[in-house]
């Protein structure tokens, strides 16, 4: 009788989600790195014609909302999100099981 049992392995949709998740964390640091309070956002308008955010738009905007709510900790954002791509990875003995 063999008693070492297999590691569990994640499943699909982990894996899928920690992929997702650590996009975001790269997208959302590349956008905080790169904000300019000079881009366009919900509260500002700019009259300059290009946008210095390496994420375009979107970026901007995201990056001032972060700014505007989170102050200075819009920087963990993307800590967070890397945190939780790797705990999604982690191997779940019983995913049903109450923690």
């Amino acid at each position: 009788m063999d008693m070492t049992q297999a590691a569990p392995v994640p499943s699909r949709s982990h894996e899928i989600r920690a992929v997702l998740l650590f996009l975001f964390a790269v997208l959302s640091a590349l956008a905080l790195l790169t904000y300019s309070a000079a881009d366009p956002s919900l509260n500002s308008a700019s009259s300059r014609g290009g946008i210095l955010n390496r994420i375009g738009v979107a970026g901007a905007f995201g990056a001032d909302f972060f700014f505007q709510v989170l102050g200075g900790g819009a920087y963990l954002l993307p800590i967070a999100f890397l945190v939780a791509a790797l705990r999604s990875l982690r191997p779940q003995a019983d995913e049903h099981a109450p923690r």
